[in-house]
């Protein structure tokens, strides 16, 4: 079977759910700051339609998640929004406002104001996640250094306010679930990574077994894990280019952190 498939993902969901993990979204795993459960996160940078393929998915079994959704076209989809909504998923808003407004911070608070109450037309949102965005110079969650998210309806934002100490954190972010080099800034802090090498869903399920953790967290991207040949080997090829110009990029500028 192919790796980043929608079958390939729901393995990992099926043995998280045979171990009787229970599974949280942001908003309550912050309401709840779980001993034991798996944190699910879903960026959808593009392809909204797997974003409902893999909410109907988790639906089905029982299980919420938390779908940040951009701004732009090639992710917001309104009417998959509200579906994915309906399904008792949380929505929320995966800013990168910083970016759009080229480091203008009195901008991008404008934009980000405006984005927000267009996306709060469709759904409830109370939690935000900064979209990485590791070609552009600015990090949008350097707008919280100066603004407090209270101020805006807002309870977390998925990277800095949110409670990962003693959660082990993986994201397919390089198509790989280890947090390596083509990583820059889905980092959060405090959380655990594991020391050995988790290259792909094989690995990370028998890492799972292997280790048993109490708490983890998991950020999938829904465009990456396509069950049409035709979409998957285009990924992995966009994939792998945007990996090899990641790597590069380190060595001309390296990632702050925030």
């Amino acid at each position: 079977m192919r790796d980043f498939t929608l079958d390939a993902y729901l393995e990992v969901i099926d043995l998280l759910r045979r171990k009787d993990y229970p599974f949280f979204g942001i908003a309550d795993w912050m309401a709840t700051n779980p001993e034991r459960g798996a944190l699910l996160r879903h960026d959808v940078d593009r392809k909204p339609a797997n974003a409902l393929e893999m909410a109907q998915a988790e639906a089905d079994r029982g299980i919420r998640a938390t779908y940040y959704f951009r701004i732009l076209d090639m992710s917001f989809d309104p009417t998959i929004i509200r579906k994915i909504a309906d399904l008792g998923h949380e929505i929320g808003y995966h800013y990168e406002d910083l970016s759009l407004a080229g480091g203008d911070h009195d901008k991008a608070m404008a934009l980000f104001t405006g984005h927000l109450a267009r996306l709060r037309e469709l759904a409830p949102v109370t939690t935000i996640a900064m979209h990485g965005r590791p070609f552009s110079a600015y990090n949008s969650q350097a707008l919280w250094d100066r603004e407090a998210l209270s101020d805006y309806g807002l309870i977390a934002e998925a990277f800095r306010t949110v409670d990962y100490s003693g959660t082990f954190y993986f994201t397919d972010t390089g198509r790989r679930w280890d947090a390596g080099r083509t990583n820059l800034r889905d980092r959060p802090k405090v959380a655990l990574f594991p020391d050995e090498a988790v290259p792909d869903t094989a690995s990370l399920k028998s890492w799972i077994e292997k280790n048993a953790p109490a708490r983890l967290s998991i950020s999938a991207h829904p465009e990456r894990w396509d069950a049409h040949a035709g979409n998957w080997y285009a990924q992995m090829s966009k994939d792998r280019l945007i990996n090899l110009a990641k790597e590069i990029l380190v060595r001309v500028r390296p990632p702050k952190p925030v």
